[in-house]
């Protein structure tokens, strides 16, 4: 059977993250080492400077790497610190009683006496039993809610010198066993409307119909048109030339060569043998005494040439190359004067 690894305290582990240094102890030892080098800056004796910054090099140092007893040198500095500026000498002075009272526990009921089994019984029916249906509660009807007009009004006698009112007995009911004296009721009295008198009707203007036209005949309507003349009928006619419009004028490609300002300054146009200008035509510059590439260029779209560094002076011979063309080579001089425009025609192949 397999054993499991005994449980290890992981929540003091620290994480090496300065070499083998935690950062903690990286911290102590920089500090350390940064209140030497402060220290050795200031201007004190000798005597005081050098073991000021000997004992902050070390306390760095032990903080960081020197444990005592299990323990970190820092934690027993920090005790050290505590122990000295925590107070060593206590007085005792009597509190006063405490008026607070002691909260009464109530005593526990006394437990009940156990029951016969005749009793259980007896008690167990007598909960099974049904209860009792309860009584109806008398029910309280309402007071009648009062109307504008009142149906039981109460008995009012009225005066005999009153004109033209009566005394008007209600029938016996069983709930009222007093007659009860109704007032006899008089209708307001009724308001005509006043009708306003009717305006004078005013005539209707009356319309006369406007005279009928008499429609005018067909005859007058209809013209009859003018015989048609007798044109010969003949063949076709000559159809008429449609000359196409003029085709519009192209841009056309200008070559020519814009002479060089400078001295020492070659350029030039590359046609081929037709006299058209050639373009990607690979020209190389060479000095006729060493051998050596001076200037290389190509031709622009347009078959012209230029460089832009003038040239020491000397003779150079220029090659030109393109698949498909024979170019001669072209052998100039450079004399510190202006060089006229050079053109260079290829031949053919096979020529």
């Amino acid at each position: 059977m397999e054993q499991h690894p005994v449980p290890q305290n992981i929540s003091s582990y620290e994480f090496r993250l300065v070499g083998d240094m935690t950062l903690k102890q990286f911290l102590y030892l920089a500090g350390g080492l940064v209140m030497a080098f402060l220290i050795f800056r200031t201007p004190l004796p000798v005597i005081i400077k050098y073991p000021a910054v000997f004992i902050c090099a070390v306390m760095g140092a032990a903080m960081a790497f020197l444990p005592i007893n299990g323990r970190p040198f820092a934690k027993w500095i920090s005790a050290f610190m505590k122990a000295i500026y925590s107070p060593t000498e206590f007085v005792w002075a009597p509190s006063p009683p405490s008026t607070k009272t002691v909260p009464r526990i109530p005593a526990a009921p006394p437990p009940a006496a156990p029951l016969s089994p005749a009793t259980s019984f007896t008690s167990f029916v007598t909960s099974l039993a049904p209860e009792p249906a309860p009584e109806p509660s008398p029910v309280i009807s309402p007071p009648p809610a009062e109307s504008p007009f009142p149906t039981a009004p109460t008995p009012v006698t009225l005066p005999s010198t009153f004109p033209g009112t009566a005394r008007v007995q209600s029938p016996a009911t069983p709930d009222s066993p007093t007659q009860t004296a109704y007032h006899a009721f008089t209708p307001p009295p009724q308001i005509s409307p006043v009708t306003a008198p009717a305006e004078a009707a005013v005539p209707e203007p009356v319309i006369s119909p406007l005279p009928a036209k008499a429609a005018p005949s067909a005859s007058s309507v209809v013209s009859p048109l003018p015989p048609l003349p007798n044109i010969p009928l003949t063949g076709p006619g000559p159809r008429p030339t449609i000359t196409p419009p003029p085709p519009a004028p192209q841009a056309t490609l200008t070559s020519a060569v814009t002479a060089p300002t400078q001295p020492n300054i070659l350029s030039g146009q590359i046609n081929d043998s037709a006299g058209s200008p050639m373009s990607g035509v690979t020209l190389e510059i060479l000095d006729s005494q060493t051998g050596i590439p001076a200037r290389a260029l190509r031709t622009n779209r347009l078959g012209q040439f230029q460089i832009a560094i003038p040239l020491p002076s000397g003779s150079y011979v220029i090659n030109s190359e393109k698949d498909g063309f024979n170019f001669p080579p072209v052998s100039i001089k450079v004399a510190n004067s202006l060089i006229p425009p050079i053109v260079i025609t290829a031949q053919p192949q096979n020529a």
